[in-house]
């Protein structure tokens, strides 16, 4: 961590509005986008990364620097973002599904292949939200099945088959959409 990073730390942790203000114009870009993954709306990740940031600003006393002042940012917005979808799930039933339906899937590694950011954020955003949550999850932020299943209150299993779904959806989306 540089000596310009720790001052800004220092000076948010005693709650210096500017330093306040500077720490959010540095993350606030990089944080939204984080958002937007998760949630289904613009509307819905402005208002997961505004409950972001006052967590982040109210719990920057906690900062310890063993991770980078972004990866802390990141984590407390990816958290917030499944409290979010928590709470909007006012019922979810998770069904056990076989292993079987994996052994179905073609293999995950060309998915991305030829495609521009723009197209598969647009892909990304069209798959349901348990799928688009997990996938995100697991394939941008390196979340383990063990902890996907944790957040999501599901089995590891379970998880698999849904990540395994919304990879083959994707698959199918980017094909028909853009015919590579």
């Amino acid at each position: 961590m540089t000596d310009e990073e720790q001052e800004l730390i220092s000076a948010c942790k005693r709650k210096d509005p500017l330093a306040q203000k500077k720490l959010y114009e540095l993350y606030a870009p990089k944080m939204l986008v984080v958002c937007r993954r998760y949630m289904g709306s613009q509307a819905a990740a402005e208002d997961v990364f505004h409950d972001g940031f006052v967590k982040v600003l109210t719990k920057i006393g906690t900062f310890q620097g063993n991770s980078s002042i972004y990866t802390w940012i990141r984590t407390i917005m990816v958290h917030t973002a499944l409290n979010a979808l928590r709470a909007n799930a006012v019922s979810r039933k998770y069904s056990e599904e076989t292993a079987e339906v994996m052994n179905d899937i073609q293999s995950d590694e060309i998915i991305f292949a030829g495609f521009m950011a723009k197209e598969l954020m647009a892909a990304i955003q069209s798959l349901p939200e348990m799928y688009r949550t997990i996938f995100n999850m697991h394939e941008v932020e390196g979340f383990e099945y063990p902890e996907i299943a944790t957040q999501m209150n599901m089995t590891e299993s379970y998880t698999r088959v849904c990540l395994a779904r919304a990879k083959a959806m994707l698959r199918k989306k980017l094909e028909s959409d853009y015919n590579h």
